[in-house]
Parts: structure tokens; C-alpha cells; sequence
């Protein structure tokens, strides 16, 4: 702080504010390609359904447990074109 001239109550000096995200890299897009195959064959991409497609990308390496439910879905890949058009 002391060595900061612009610094001010609050600031933060992380790259990213809120939590670090469950899931990143890879197993993200595992998990997101899951999700999307599943709609493709018409079924609803549920946690459940997800977990049981690709159990190794929703395993918490700390605790070789699955995540827990409550986690949020995955945002789908940056490249990922919507067929409705909505962005």
C-alpha cells in the first residue's frame, strides 16, 4: 500500500475479481462439449448426465470427489456459435 501512489480503500491487485472458476481449460470444454452433444441427441444436459459422460473432468483433484451440484454450469467455449443467433 505504502509503496502504491495510486492506490485507494478497496483496491484490488488481483487480475480477476470474484472466485478463481471450478472448472478451466480442458475439462471445461469437456464438460461444455458434453453438454451441447447431449442437447444435440435431445437430451436435457443435467449435472447427472454431464458427471456420468466425462467423470474425470468433473472431479475435484484436491479431494477426488465429484464437485458439488451446486457449482455453476460452465459457460460454453468462446468459439461457440449459437444456432438461434442470440449472443
Amino acid at each position: 500500500m505504502d509503496a502504491d501512489p495510486e492506490w485507494y480503500p478497496g483496491k484490488n491487485y488481483r487480475k480477476r475479481a470474484g472466485p478463481q472458476a471450478v472448472l478451466q481449460g480442458k475439462k471445461r470444454k469437456q464438460v461444455a462439449k458434453s453438454a451441447m452433444n447431449l442437447k444435440k441427441e435431445g437430451a436435457e444436459p443435467t449435472y447427472a448426465a454431464i458427471a456420468a459422460r466425462c467423470p474425470a473432468a468433473v472431479v475435484n483433484p484436491d479431494t477426488g470427489r465429484c464437485w458439488a451440484r451446486r457449482a455453476p454450469a460452465p459457460a460454453p467455449p468462446r468459439n461457440f456459435k449459437d444456432p438461434r443467433g442470440a449472443r
